[in-house]
């Protein structure tokens, strides 16, 4: 049976379970832009997301924004990290990889130097605890250079 999405008074939809009768978790976090990342291996960017399921195990995330590398032909590689929160505290920029990988990572390359490219990435957390309440994060690399995000917003709603 599908879920009765409706909408609420900040434009983000919610959905009820017919089976439990609860109310979904759905939230949306617009982060700061990190420090520039010169690591050419994966750092966390800090972004401050989180969610606690009231229902579900899984949740779908999505991260966008957008990424460049301060210098031509070199490539910023994204991938979106969850953790419980009572296991470990959300990382803060530029801190070691932490965290289960969700989803594949992107990987996008600067034809010019510092180069503006958007960057969306969705999957699905499986696993989860209802009422644990869980962090949301990106890990950042380069291959040289240095990478920039700007305009990153995280949204993570429970599905069933």
């Amino acid at each position: 049976m599908a879920s009765t999405p409706y909408v609420t008074n900040d434009n983000i939809p919610q959905y009820v379970s017919p089976t439990f009768g609860t109310q979904s978790a759905v939230t949306q976090t617009t982060a700061a832009a990190p420090a520039t990342t010169v690591s050419t291996t994966a750092v966390m960017v800090g972004v401050g997301a989180y969610i606690t399921p009231n229902f579900s195990s899984r949740v779908e995330i999505t991260a966008c924004g957008v990424a460049a590398n301060t210098t031509i032909n070199d490539t910023v590689t994204l991938d979106l990290r969850i953790s419980a929160v009572a296991g470990q505290a959300a990382p803060v920029n530029g801190a070691a990889v932490v965290g289960t990988l969700v989803g594949i990572a992107q990987t996008i390359n600067s034809l010019t130097a510092a180069q503006k490219t958007g960057f969306s990435i969705t999957g699905i957390a499986t696993g989860l605890v209802p009422g644990s309440k869980y962090w949301v994060d990106l890990t950042n690399l380069v291959n040289a250079g240095g990478s920039t995000l700007t305009g990153i917003t995280v949204t993570c709603i429970e599905i069933i």
